[in-house]
Parts: structure tokens; C-alpha cells; sequence
């Protein structure tokens, strides 16, 4: 009897288990909305020169306003301070605000000296 109930009890959390994962696995893979979708369809253009500059010169907590960016045009970014990533790249957490309000958020890390690109988050995901 108790044989069948600990079988029961196994099932239970395999299945729970298999739910979870398969949650976190669409949650990745479907926007949960359109801040979410524009910072990704933008994360494979380049950054544009002045805010390259800005990324390498500055080590503080500091903001650009930016008239033109991959996010759209006339928005505030704020950057974190810089931390070296598990990959041993330089990176930074940015926070996009737009003329409208609508906040979003990106993580770029450094490729070259100068130079830096918005990267996918690994361990966690990024605000809404």
C-alpha cells in the first residue's frame, strides 16, 4: 500500500517538475509584451558610435539621451555600473526610457575595446 502511494506521490512531482520547466521554457520564448518584443527585435543591431563612447568612458551610474538609438528615436538610457561577466566580458545592465514613458531594459557587454553589443540574459530575466 505504501509502495503505491510513494509510486503516486513520485508521479506527482515528476509532473509538477515537467510543468515548471516547460513554463520557463515558453516564458523564454513568447514576449510578455511589446517593451519585451521591441528590445528584442533590436538586439541584433549595432550601437551607434556615440553610445559606444559613452559606454567605454563612463564607470558610474550615469544616463545618455540619446535622438537616435536602436530602441527608437529620443530616449534616456541609463547605465549601471559595469561588471565583468562569467563569459569575462565587460557589461553593463541599461535601462531605456522613451518620450512616451515606456521603460525597457537591455544588457550590453563589451566585444572590443570601444565597441559593445546588447547580449541575451542567461541566469535571470530582464524587467518588465
Amino acid at each position: 500500500m505504501q509502495s503505491k502511494m510513494t509510486r503516486k506521490l513520485l508521479c506527482l512531482i515528476l509532473f509538477l517538475d515537467i510543468v515548471a520547466i516547460s513554463g520557463c521554457s515558453l516564458r523564454h520564448n513568447i514576449p510578455s509584451s511589446p517593451t519585451d518584443s521591441a528590445v528584442n527585435q533590436n538586439s541584433q543591431k549595432a550601437l551607434s558610435s556615440d553610445l559606444n563612447a559613452y559606454l567605454s568612458s563612463t564607470t558610474n551610474v550615469s544616463s545618455i539621451s540619446l535622438t537616435h538609438s536602436p530602441w527608437g528615436s529620443n530616449v534616456l538610457v541609463l547605465a549601471q555600473q559595469p561588471y565583468f561577466a562569467a563569459s569575462g566580458r565587460t557589461c553593463r545592465e541599461l535601462t531605456i526610457t522613451s518620450t512616451t514613458g515606456t521603460i525597457s531594459y537591455t544588457i550590453v557587454c563589451q566585444v572590443d575595446h570601444g565597441s559593445w553589443n546588447t547580449v541575451r540574459p542567461v541566469t535571470r530575466l530582464l524587467h518588465h
